[in-house]
């Protein structure tokens, strides 16, 4: 059976939907190239703007490790790598030679500036002379003046995708934050403004931990820190659920949508496309282990492709979306589940006597002869949280009368 996985977007025939975000992952044109040797079936460029003109040296250090309390590990990274160490006109010469060597991969350039019209339309133009397939504003960046970000304010939104629409032939993406009031209606209002997709979600603002020591918050840069940018698989809830409220919003008014967000395997992809994303984007994985995880994700989708019986990614692209309730309390109340304790796996260790007591329904006890956990099903409302601390896999929920 042939698998096909092309995706049509912004008109541009993708073989797959896997594209590089904009990111020091696609800060160059010989890094882009080397993406696409890899399978990547497109890229967005490391944004353009006119700061880098004024710039000579970036901050050191740019990115930065987060942990959540309690994991193992680096669970994401803190990000202020925001501006490129080239000038303008050297970075859009550079862009240009990799669609002169790849016309068949999709090359997204994204571009920023303030609220000024003559810059918005400059980089587009520089942009579509360079041999852009689209262009994406970056709309939704940390750095911008006074924290302020243009996809936060509709009408300045708008306008610049009106100015850039004026300016260029080619399709304009609009890259949005999550930090508005709802992305589904932002998403719409780009539309509604000439915007031919949508790209979400930028980095998600949030502070670094603190250094004890120097009573400082990372990155400490001569005893001072600024917020951050925060990415990596711990925000990808968060971002699902803004391409949920973009799908929606495309139903309104047609759209398209790639998404962005702790993307890192081929499982995270078919989550984002059956929530229904168009093309996906992966940054901080690709810094982590290299442009070869592509290799991986496609297998995923293949094997999950064959498993199920579809030829092509449409005709699942967007199937969960359909199985969403607006609202958790609009779920069935007639499913009771309660907690199952497989005995030969549950090895006594009581963290789910303990959660269930201090943070569920006093259901379970610990047996001391074999150490074991007891549930009383009659006690029990399947909230689930003991299966969550659970260490071994012992604990199932399961059907019961009520």
């Amino acid at each position: 059976m042939a698998l096909n996985m092309e995706t049509n977007y912004c008109g541009f025939r993708c073989e797959n939907p896997f594209i590089l975000a904009s990111s020091p992952v696609s800060a160059t044109g010989e890094m882009i190239c080397r993406a696409f040797e890899e399978g990547w079936a497109g890229a967005v460029t490391k944004s353009i703007s006119f700061l880098q003109d004024e710039l000579n040296l970036s901050l050191s250090p740019r990115m930065l490790p987060i942990s959540a309390s309690g994991a193992k590990g680096v669970t994401g990274m803190g990000n202020i790598d925001f501006v490129m160490d080239k000038c303008v006109n050297a970075a859009f010469a550079d862009f240009a030679k990799v669609k002169e060597r790849y016309p068949e991969k999709m090359l997204i350039i994204s571009v920023k500036a303030q609220y000024v019209e003559a810059d918005w339309k400059t980089l587009a133009r520089k942009a579509q002379n360079a041999g852009a397939d689209a262009l994406e504003l970056c709309l939704s960046c940390i750095d911008s003046e006074a924290g302020v970000m243009i996809c936060q304010e509709k009408e300045l939104m708008q306008q610049v995708i009106r100015w850039v629409k004026e300016e260029v032939q080619i399709p304009v993406i609009a890259k949005l934050s999550i930090h508005v009031n709802d992305i589904g209606k932002m998403a719409l209002y780009a539309a509604e403004a000439g915007a031919d997709a949508v790209t979400g979600i930028n980095s998600i603002h949030g502070i670094g931990p603190l250094n004890p020591e120097r009573m400082v918050h990372i990155p400490d840069i001569m005893g001072q820190s600024a917020p951050m940018g925060l990415s990596g698989a711990f925000i990808k809830p968060m971002a699902q659920h803004c391409i949920y409220k973009m799908a929606l919003a495309a139903k309104e008014k047609p759209f398209g949508i790639s998404a962005v967000g702790g993307i890192t395997d081929g499982k995270d992809a078919l989550e984002y496309l059956c929530l229904g994303a168009d093309t996906l984007q992966s940054a901080t994985a690709v810094m982590y282990k290299g442009y070869g995880i592509i290799r991986q994700m496609i297998s995923y989708l293949e094997k999950f492709m064959m498993e199920k019986g579809y030829q092509s990614l449409d005709e699942f692209r967007g199937y969960s979306l359909n199985h969403m309730a607006s609202a958790a309390r609009n779920l069935s109340l007639k499913q009771q589940l309660a907690a199952l304790v497989d005995p030969d796996k549950c090895i006594g260790c009581g963290k789910c006597a303990v959660s269930c007591s201090d943070g569920g329904k006093q259901a379970i006890q610990l047996e001391t002869s074999p150490r074991k956990a007891l549930v009383c099903t009659e006690k029990c409302t399947g909230c689930g949280l003991c299966q969550i601390v659970c260490p071994t896999g012992a604990i199932q929920m399961v059907p019961t009368e009520r």
